[in-house]
């Protein structure tokens, strides 16, 4: 678990609580992953932020953020195993991650500034269908299977 403390700290939104209460339905409604796609400076990152503290008592405070940027997937898949304390052994690694996934409960997890498409499809592949809810913000969004 990660304490609030080391997630981004709730910001002060104005005029955007109708934003913010589509996305906590939506994510309510059984959405696993949901892209929050604007230009640079528009907002996605504090808004996502908000949506993380408005929804930390549903995931039991298992928020997690990660600005990950233009990363390969290796490199994406060894921050994740870091962070939740699994084994980074190369082979061993993505089971390792869903099966911690998969034991730890409803899990909120932001992949922050995404860049790179392919990496970060990479790893909404091999974690989905695990309880955890995924919410990417990026100036571009290429990915299907994306709300």
């Amino acid at each position: 678990m990660i304490a609030l403390d080391t997630f981004p700290p709730e910001p002060r939104l104005r005029g955007r609580a109708r934003e913010l209460s589509t996305l906590a339905r939506t994510l309510a409604g059984g959405a696993t992953k949901l892209a929050l796609v604007g230009g640079g400076g528009s907002g996605k990152s504090v808004l996502a932020a908000a949506l993380g503290h408005r929804l930390a008592r549903r995931y039991r405070q298992q928020l997690h953020w990660f600005r990950i940027g233009a990363w390969d997937a290796l490199t994406l898949f060894e921050m994740l195993a870091l962070r939740f304390g699994t084994t980074r052994d190369r082979h061993a690694r993505i089971p390792a991650l869903r099966n911690f996934l998969e034991r730890g409960g409803a899990r909120l997890i932001m992949l922050d500034n995404h860049e790179d498409d392919g990496a970060t499809a990479r790893v909404l592949d091999a974690l989905g269908g695990t309880p955890a809810t995924f919410v990417i913000t990026a100036r571009r969004c290429l990915l299907s299977g994306v709300l």
